[in-house]
């Protein structure tokens, strides 16, 4: 296992974030998951030029605080239709 604060450290990190993309859980979780991933890293782990885009993405992920339902941000569930009431039986 690699330690944090290391540039293989970062480099296991992504590549835990990008499985976690292409898993099979609901895309809710996947986003979820990779980001969590994402957020272990510490821009210092990774080269100079890539530091800045790497902030802006972090600032990106914590903009909005998570739902406890579903990791999405509170925002993402209105008006898309993904928390329908059930209907009762007849």
């Amino acid at each position: 296992m690699t330690e944090p604060g290391s540039p293989d450290y970062a480099k296991q990190k992504f590549y835990d974030a990008v499985y976690a993309l292409i898993g099979t859980a609901t895309i809710d979780r996947r986003l979820t998951s990779a980001a969590s991933y994402l957020m272990l890293v510490q821009s210092r782990d990774l080269p100079v030029a890539l530091r800045g885009d790497f902030e802006n993405l972090l600032r990106k992920l914590t903009r909005i605080p998570l739902s406890s339902e579903t990791g999405l941000p509170a925002s993402a569930h209105i008006g898309r239709g993904c928390c329908k009431t059930r209907q009762s039986d007849p």
